[in-house]
């Protein structure tokens, strides 16, 4: 006969109401091997003392979560972009930190595409890192989606000597075709492996910035799809004064567009949340790069995971700004700072009197 324990009832009832608005968090290292990987940075949940008071039968790490990073994600399902080329189907990779769409001259003169090499066509490009690599020149052809073989597009690609993978498709073609908003279905996964350098694919200045808050303060990151992980420039590192942990060797190389690499010079913790949702906050791992051509960039992982192509479109903008400059005047020309921060970066603009009295407008789009 099932019995209820009205006391036991009861007691469960509070904690599962009462426990998660008296929890204050704090990011902890921890060395040990766990099945969300090696070198884990962990939360530690601390619990009020009102709470742990009523139910002291709690251990005293409940709970705990691992916090979101790249490191924990490697296993997460990427995606491809099929196309089909001369009867053949490759498998492109979407790349919104690329505005061109490239391609390694292996995969050309296998098939018998013709490279235009004059002078023209043969431009300079810029990795993650600041690193020049130069095309050798363009290649023009026909493609279509493997299930859509009646919408045939003329695609023009870059040629590079050597490439990190087969085919880049960049944010022009992936805007033409609605692929990262209306077309999703289109992507195929594939297979990731745990092994090997973190892949930065983004070359040149991005055209699209995504508008976020670090640890309260405001910054423009990159969202870049052809990246595996989740990057800081050490110059803003520096700037904010942020505290990072060194890491492991083999996590420590990141390899770029067109073969080459470079050292990771360490990783920290950091709270994020996009400005067109504020309040929903990630604790996030960050590897740092020097030379980063930007201050932030986000990856694959996590711009999957925020559906911010389709769902965060009011947070995307074209145009960069001083953000910094942004923050400090939002901040020190208001009473009520945290109603007016939010209502800069939901409306994109300031409009306040100053210290003469004097309303001064910024604008953020």
């Amino acid at each position: 006969m099932y019995t209820c324990n009205l006391a036991t009832t009861t007691r469960n009832l509070l904690l599962y109401l009462f426990l998660p608005f008296h929890l204050s968090t704090r990011a902890i290292w921890t060395d040990e091997s766990t099945q969300f990987g090696d070198g884990l940075l962990s939360l530690d949940i601390g619990i009020d003392p009102v709470v742990r008071e009523l139910f002291p039968e709690l251990p005293s790490d409940f709970p705990a979560f691992p916090v979101w990073n790249a490191s924990t994600l490697r296993w997460h399902t990427r995606m491809d972009l099929p196309l089909r080329i001369y009867g053949t189907t490759f498998m492109a990779r979407p790349d919104s930190g690329c505005e061109d769409n490239i391609v390694d001259e292996r995969m050309v003169a296998a098939l018998g595409i013709y490279v235009d090499r004059s002078a023209s066509n043969q431009k300079i490009f810029r990795m993650a890192n600041g690193r020049s690599a130069q095309a050798v020149g363009m290649a023009s052809v026909t493609c279509y989606f493997p299930n859509e073989p009646w919408k045939e597009l003329q695609t023009q690609f870059y040629v590079f000597a050597r490439l990190n993978t087969p085919m880049i498709v960049g944010l022009s073609f992936l805007d033409d075709t609605q692929t990262l908003v209306e077309n999703r279905h289109r992507l195929q996964p594939r297979e990731s492996s745990s092994r090997g350098p973190f892949k930065v694919s983004r070359v040149n200045r991005p055209k699209r910035w995504l508008r976020c808050l670090v640890n309260c303060a405001p910054v423009l990151a990159n969202p870049d799809t052809g990246s595996d992980i989740d990057l800081m420039s050490l110059e803003y590192v520096k700037k904010r004064g942020f505290q990072w942990q060194p890491i492991e060797a083999d996590e420590s190389i990141v390899e770029f567009a067109d073969g080459s690499t470079a050292q990771l010079s360490g990783k920290l913790v950091a709270s994020v949340a996009i400005c067109s949702d504020p309040f929903a906050t990630e604790t996030m791992t960050f590897y740092i790069l020097e030379n980063l051509t930007c201050d932030m960039l986000f990856g694959e992982d996590f711009l999957q995971m925020k559906d911010v192509f389709r769902l965060h479109t009011t947070a995307l903008t074209s145009h960069e700004m001083d953000m910094s400059i942004a923050d400090a005047n939002t901040i020190l020309w208001q009473r009520k700072r945290e109603a007016r921060f939010l209502r800069f970066f939901s409306t994109g603009r300031v409009n306040e009197p100053n210290a003469q009295g004097k309303h001064t407008i910024l604008t953020a789009i």
